[in-house]
């Protein structure tokens, strides 16, 4: 095969690469940014609104077990407004998003589109990860490290979505939780809420930026 003939068989699979994620409209309008700017944006704050209180109590009483009950009751209750409120609202996004975008064809939704035998091999494996780290660590006395792992764990499964759906702000967030995580492994024991707000925190805000930036670049192009 000579040189002229490679190219142009990379330039027809890149070209294919490109008619596939066209014909899939559907699974790109379920990921779209609609919605996601505000959510986000309040679940960092949230996250800043334990962690960083978390941490300056632990630091002052020395861990948190010895937290006062009045304040670890109230940074608890935070955490549980956080985590209920944001998936109350992902869960509303992905049901109107699902419901604005199907075709009435139960074999093109999408949500069929999304969760197929191929997104089995990489949700399957990312749970097994987290619930078998999960369980370890907390047997050899190290529960900080979770969320180093869940980290890591979580920049393959954004990137994959990333790759599905030809949208870069997974790509930004995957990168940011391998990153964070990596580093985090080095200090998470001595800072274990300041890291859980860098991670986590850092991301909800990432991912809003990213989500921002993307939509005023396809506004530009679709001038």
């Amino acid at each position: 095969m000579t040189e002229e003939e490679l190219r142009n068989l990379a330039a027809s699979v890149e070209e294919l690469k490109r008619a596939v994620k066209k014909n899939n409209p559907q699974l790109r309008a379920f990921m779209s940014p609609e919605g996601w700017v505000p959510m986000s944006l309040i679940a960092g704050v949230g996250t800043a609104l334990f962690c960083l209180p978390a941490q300056i109590l632990t630091s002052a009483y020395g861990s948190f077990d010895k937290i006062p009950p009045a304040y670890s009751t109230a940074l608890w209750c935070v955490l549980a407004l956080v985590v209920v409120l944001s998936s109350v609202w992902k869960l509303v996004l992905f049901v109107r998003k699902g419901r604005d975008v199907s075709t009435g064809d139960p074999d093109r939704t999408a949500l069929s589109a999304f969760v197929s035998s191929r997104s089995v091999h990489i949700v399957v494996p990312y749970f097994l990860v987290i619930a078998t780290s999960a369980v370890f660590l907390s047997l050899i006395g190290h529960p900080w490290y979770i969320a180093s792992v869940t980290a890591i764990a979580t920049c393959f499964w954004s990137n994959y979505v990333s790759t599905q759906v030809d949208r870069p702000k997974y790509t930004v967030a995957g990168w940011w939780t391998l990153v964070t995580g990596l580093v985090s492994l080095f200090f998470v024991e001595r800072a274990p809420f300041i890291w859980i707000f860098v991670i986590y925190g850092g991301l909800c805000f990432v991912f809003a930026v990213s989500v921002m930036l993307s939509g005023r670049r396809d506004g530009k192009h679709a001038e």
